[in-house]
C-alpha cells in the first residue's frame, strides 16, 4: 500500500511538472521547454527524447513490454509524448507524436481497470484533430 501511494505521488508530481511546462507558467521559450521535457525522458525512461521520437507506436509498445513497465510508467510515457507533441513545431513530428500518444492512451485504457476522464478527453481531442491520415 505504501509503495503504491509513493508511485501515485510520483505520477502526480510528474504530471504537475508537465502541466506547468505545457502551459508555460514560467514564460519560457519553446527551446527551453523542449530541453526540460527531453530531460524528463532521460530521467524517467533512460532513453532520450530523440530516441522516442524515432519510434512508431508499435515500437513504443514493444519497448514498454520488453521493459515490463507498470501502468503508471505507461501513463507517464503517454503524457510525456503528448506534452512533446503539444510543444513540437515540426508539423510531421507533431502529428506523429500525437498519434503515438493516442495509441498509448488507448493501450492504457485496455490494460487498466480504471477510467480516467483526462485520458478520455485527450483521446477525443487527438481524434478530433483528424491527423491520423496525415501521418507518414
Amino acid at each position: 500500500m505504501v509503495q503504491q501511494d509513493y508511485i501515485l505521488r510520483i505520477l502526480q508530481q510528474f504530471l504537475e511538472v508537465l502541466s506547468k511546462l505545457i502551459n508555460n507558467d514560467s514564460n519560457e521559450n519553446s527551446e527551453s521547454i523542449q530541453l526540460k521535457i527531453g530531460e524528463m525522458y532521460t530521467t524517467y525512461f533512460n532513453k532520450s527524447m530523440k530516441e522516442f521520437q524515432a519510434l512508431d507506436s508499435i515500437e513504443i509498445i514493444e519497448f514498454i513490454r520488453k521493459n515490463n513497465y507498470s501502468i503508471q510508467q505507461i501513463e507517464m510515457l503517454s503524457e510525456l509524448i503528448y506534452a512533446t507533441a503539444c510543444v513540437e513545431e515540426n508539423v510531421a513530428l507533431h502529428n506523429r507524436l500525437y498519434v503515438n500518444s493516442l495509441v498509448l492512451f488507448i493501450y492504457t485504457n485496455k490494460i487498466t481497470g480504471t477510467f480516467s476522464m483526462t485520458r478520455h478527453e485527450k483521446i477525443q481531442l487527438i481524434q478530433e484533430m483528424r491527423i491520423i491520415d496525415n501521418v507518414v
